[in-house]
């Protein structure tokens, strides 16, 4: 069956121009042409997505001279075991590849090898079954006070219909002074308004919560109100 035309996507090399670059036998280097154009037509990859995994497997391969002793072939990747990707592994980390860099090469040799399996080139189920480092979770950071204090003055000031621009530092406003999800902020509607000392919220789990209301917060939302183009009537959404 002929395979479908890749898609070129700019800045990214053709197939055959990213075969002929790694450096591997022939027999290696038509797998890799038809990986690429696999990625490139079929799965439809991004631009930097295709040039990464083409550095990745370019850097493999590389690698792969100087651990075999020459350019890499088909017998020779079937062949390889967990010890062999893992010191291709230790050897970029030894380079300075951080864990995030890493996850990704392990996933583009990942997705070499099982293309090389679904396509009944060869298996290696050491390749399939490597695992990639765990990455830190960053906690997000909070917001200072004049950073709210000016999100919400630059949404006040958007150029355009004004009332759109109080409506999002109505929303802004109650997101960071009163507590309130995206959500359940959109999830007011008209009878919410005007606001009171406190407001009843219904969050994840059916939970629910009392909100002290600041009185900026309910300022805002009067703010709003003021030059709402549209008759709220109750049950409509307040935003």
């Amino acid at each position: 069956m002929a395979r479908p035309a890749a898609r070129l996507s700019p800045g990214a090399p053709s197939p055959d121009d990213a075969a002929r670059t790694v450096p591997a036998s022939e027999d290696a280097r038509t797998e890799i042409r038809n990986w690429y154009a696999h990625l490139m037509g079929e799965r439809r990859m991004s631009e930097a997505t295709l040039v990464n995994y083409h550095r990745d497997i370019t850097r493999f391969f590389e690698f792969l001279i100087d651990h075999l002793g020459g350019p890499a072939g088909l017998d020779a990747l079937a062949a390889l075991q967990t010890r062999d990707f893992r010191a291709f592994v230790s050897h970029r980390r030894n380079e300075g590849l951080q864990s995030r860099s890493i996850a990704r090469m392990i996933s583009s040799i990942r997705s070499f090898f099982r293309f090389l399996d679904r396509s009944n080139v060869l298996s290696n189920a050491s390749a399939t079954t490597l695992r990639s480092p765990k990455l830190p979770h960053a906690l997000p950071k909070p917001l200072s006070v004049s950073g709210a204090g000016a999100m919400i003055e630059e949404a006040g000031a958007l150029p355009g219909e004004a009332w759109k621009g109080l409506r999002d530092a109505a929303v802004l406003t109650l997101l960071y002074g009163c507590g309130l999800r995206v959500s359940e902020a959109l999830a007011l509607d008209r009878d919410a308004a005007p606001l009171k000392d406190t407001i009843r919220i219904t969050g994840k789990g059916n939970k629910e919560r009392i909100i002290p209301v600041l009185p900026a917060a309910r300022e805002a939302v009067e703010r709003y109100l003021a030059l709402c183009p549209f008759g709220l009537t109750a049950g409509d959404p307040l935003f």
